[in-house]
């Protein structure tokens, strides 16, 4: 039975901790990212480029990518731990107690150029006058933007922070080609856990059991995230 599966549990705990980190590092990183973006003017514009590069990848590349540059032996990491006196075997993935956040990392890395550009459309969005006069008035950057433009794009924010949940809750390729859900299911997501089931052990029916729970799961922590963040307005 689905609700006596600790593995399930224990990808779902992990879902949520993939939650909880990638909107609390994404958000607020491509939003100052996107600030920069949009008071630096036409002399950053090659930088939007730089950042966006790792949106224009896939998953599967991604993957592969960090996979190698986590691998203890030929990868960047344990060459680095080497030049700097380390023991230059440095297994991320390996190790259960890191392996997550080593793959949350990775995510961070990827997503984040999609709320920048997404941040930097709320920017370009704002009255140009309304800066002028903050700046006019003698307010700094900073001031700029917690006292006027965070303020003036709630609604950004709200529909940025909702998009990264159930973004999060979904997660499959990028986690399976860099772990498959190991070590021990360190990092197993309710996705992966559904695919293992129903494509590999071809435990069907499983499967589906796990996929229905996985679509409840989401659709009820989006509809309370929801609820949350729109208090009052939410009908």
């Amino acid at each position: 039975m689905l609700i006596k599966d600790n593995v399930f549990f224990k990808s779902f705990f992990n879902n949520i901790l993939i939650v909880v980190l990638s909107i609390s590092i994404q958000l607020p990183i491509a939003m100052a990212i996107a600030f920069l973006l949009d008071t630096g003017g036409k002399r950053l514009n090659f930088l939007k480029m730089i950042y966006f590069l790792p949106m224009l990848m896939s998953s599967v590349a991604i993957g592969f990518l960090f996979k190698y540059t986590y691998d203890p032996q030929f990868g960047l990491i344990s060459a680095v731990s080497t030049i700097f006196g380390g023991e230059g075997m440095v297994d991320i993935l390996g190790n259960p107690s890191y392996a997550i956040f080593a793959v949350i990392a990775v995510i961070c890395w990827q997503y984040i150029p999609f709320y920048m550009v997404y941040f930097l459309a709320a920017f370009s969005s704002l009255p140009i006058e309304t800066y002028e006069a903050s700046i006019i008035d003698g307010a700094t950057y900073g001031q700029y933007f917690w006292r006027v433009a965070l303020p003036s794009m709630k609604g950004a924010v709200k529909s940025a922070a909702v998009l990264s949940l159930i973004g999060s809750l979904k997660y499959f390729d990028l986690i399976y080609v860099m772990t498959q859900g190991g070590p021990n299911s360190a990092t197993e997501l309710m996705a992966t856990y559904m695919y293992k089931n129903a494509f590999q052990t071809m435990k069907m029916g499983y499967g589906s059991t796990i996929a229905s729970g996985m679509f409840l799961v989401i659709t009820i922590i989006s509809l309370f995230t929801l609820k949350i963040i729109n208090g009052k307005e939410e009908v």
